[in-house]
Order: structure tokens, then C-alpha cells, then sequence
């Protein structure tokens, strides 16, 4: 059973069928400890133009050069195959990449190829009995009283709001009813110095943001046909929504100047500016902003610029006023 439950060499090769898992139930259900191994396979002899070609062709074109020490989760380990073993329980996650490593140098020798492999203990389970966490059972309460108190506003407006109260507690409980909140989400009202071309504009760019995520989520997929994927989705056109940073940019530019405009406002109507709370209200969001693009492992302060460009258009028109128009320049 354990044999049989590991990864074999399989056929479509070259159309980068390359990520084999083998069968992880029938492995556990052996009593022995699935690993999944990192397999880096790197060409060392280029004068091997044919060999060049197929080893392109295994990795799908390379539309993703990684190591095994990229996090992998953000954006996915192209370069590095997956290859499942199923193991006896007493063996560690070392003694199982020494013993793929001394295998794969030894079919490798004499082919121009040097081949790398890594096990991590995080990918060697066993069979064991299901124990939720405490973190999980403290987030799935929270949940159940998330959805509890969402149910509970939304019965009590269809059945006993009367649209006035002093009350203070039912005024927070509001704040979860459905009902109010779908009316809020879905109004068209706006006010007359709003910018409301820039909220379509903002919409759109949030649409085509998820669908260039999605589009890079699509490469964790274990496609048997990786290559000709790679190939479809190298096309020009889809440029138009894989390119998370056509959307990703002039929505932060925008974000600083919804703000801007938003504080200049309050600025001609109080004469004055809570300093000490926007700044706070702007720290909460930029950290959201940092954390999410820390969490990514990408450099947070490379958005900056156009968030001031941003800040710096709110600024103009709000002193200029909404009705900018620009003269024509004829092409010399």
C-alpha cells in the first residue's frame, strides 16, 4: 500500500504535468507518513539546445523563476515540482530529502541536470485523530455570535423598529440589521460636491483587481497541462486582467484624493481640522494598507507616490473647484 501511494512518473511531461501527489488517503489509511517533496531541477549544461528546450517545457516557460525559500503563498513555487512519498512513521523529514537527493543524483548523473530537494516538516503528516485548535473554536464562536446578532437585528426591524429610539444599546444593535445596511450599500444617493464619477471609476478597478487576483490564484491549480495554460494566459491581451498593478495604483491615488477633498470640505464648513483624529483615522488605514502588502513580502512603500499624487490632486480641486477643463494642445 505504501508503494502504491506514492508518486509515480507520469506521462505529459512536457506539457508541465510535473506536481505528482500520489495518493495521500491511501498512505495514512497504511499507517505510514506522507511527505511532500520540493524538487528544484536546474539545467548546469547549456550546450544542450534540445535539452534546453525540454527543460523550458517542464517548467512551463518559467513564468515564475522561484527557490525554496520564496513564502509560496502569494504567488506560487513555479520552478519547484511536487513530488509525494509515502514513508514509514519513524522516518524524518531529513532522512527522507537525503535519501530523494542521493535517488535523483544518481538518475541525473551524466544529463547536464543537477537536482535539489527539500523537505519541510510542515509537509509530512501522519493519520491522527481530529482535534480543532482553540483558535478555531474561539473564531467559530465569534462567528456564531456574529451571525447571531446579524439575525437578531434584522428580525427586530422587519418585526419591532419604529425608525425612532433613544436608546443607545439598540442603536449599536442596528448596526448589524441587514436590511439597513443593503439600504445603505445599494443607495444612489450622493451629495451635490461629491466627486461620483470617481466612486464607477474606483467599482471598476475594485472588479478587475479580484479578477487579476483570482487569475494568479488560477497558477496554485495541479494542472496536467501547466504549459499550454502558461502559454494561453501569456497572450497580450490578457494583460488586461493580470496586471494587478493597472488597477492597484490609481485606486490608492484615488484613496488620497477622496481624503483630501473629504477634509478640505470639512475644512470650509468648521474652520478647523481635528488634527489628532485624522491622523489616526489615516494611521489605521495606511497599517491596514503596510500590513497587507507585508503580508505579501512586497516593499509597502513603493504605493506612496501615487498616494501623494493623490493628495496633491484632492488638493487642487478643492482650491480650483470641479469644473477643470483642459485646453486642447495641438501636436506640433
Amino acid at each position: 500500500m505504501m508503494y502504491d501511494a506514492n508518486a509515480k512518473l507520469p506521462s505529459g511531461l512536457l506539457s508541465g504535468n510535473m506536481n505528482q501527489y500520489g495518493d495521500m488517503d491511501l498512505c495514512l489509511q497504511s499507517g505510514a507518513q506522507y511527505c511532500l517533496a520540493y524538487v528544484d531541477i536546474k539545467l548546469t549544461d547549456h550546450e544542450y539546445h534540445v535539452l534546453s528546450k525540454v527543460h523550458s517545457l517542464l517548467h512551463a516557460h518559467f513564468a515564475f523563476r522561484s527557490t525554496f525559500h520564496d513564502p509560496g503563498h502569494r504567488v506560487p513555487r513555479f520552478s519547484n515540482l511536487h513530488w509525494a512519498v509515502c514513508v514509514p512513521r519513524s522516518c524524518l523529514p531529513k532522512d527522507v530529502e537525503s535519501s530523494l537527493e542521493s535517488v535523483a543524483d544518481e538518475l541525473s548523473a551524466g544529463t547536464g541536470l543537477k537536482t535539489s530537494v527539500m523537505v519541510v516538516p510542515e509537509m509530512c503528516q501522519v493519520s491522527k485523530p481530529f482535534s480543532p485548535p482553540t483558535s478555531t473554536i474561539f473564531v467559530g464562536c465569534l462567528f456564531l455570535i456574529l451571525f447571531g446578532t446579524i439575525l437578531l437585528a434584522t428580525c427586530y426591524e422587519f418585526f419591532y423598529w419604529t425608525g425612532n429610539t433613544n436608546n443607545f444599546w439598540v442603536e449599536i444593535l442596528m448596526a448589524f440589521s441587514l436590511k439597513k445596511n443593503s439600504k445603505k450599500l445599494f443607495s444612489l444617493e450622493a451629495s451635490s460636491d461629491d466627486i461620483s464619477s470617481l466612486h464607477g471609476i474606483r467599482c471598476f478597478n475594485a472588479i478587475m483587481l479580484y479578477l487579476s487576483h483570482k487569475s494568479m490564484a488560477l497558477f496554485f491549480n495541479p494542472y496536467i497541462n501547466r504549459t499550454h495554460m502558461t502559454e494561453a494566459l501569456g497572450k497580450p491581451w490578457t494583460v488586461v486582467a493580470r496586471a494587478a498593478s493597472l488597477y492597484t495604483d490609481p485606486f490608492i491615488m484615488m484613496s488620497g484624493l477622496l481624503t483630501t477633498y473629504t477634509i478640505g470640505k470639512r475644512f470650509i464648513k468648521t474652520n478647523s481640522i481635528d488634527v489628532p483624529k485624522e491622523i489616526a483615522s489615516r494611521v489605521m488605514r495606511v497599517a491596514q494598507m503596510f500590513n497587507t502588502a507585508d503580508y505579501s513580502y512586497i516593499l509597502p512603500t513603493h504605493r506612496a507616490t501615487v498616494y501623494v499624487i493623490g493628495i496633491a490632486l484632492g488638493y487642487f480641486l478643492q482650491q480650483l473647484g470641479r469644473d477643470v477643463k483642459l485646453k486642447k494642445v495641438n501636436a506640433i
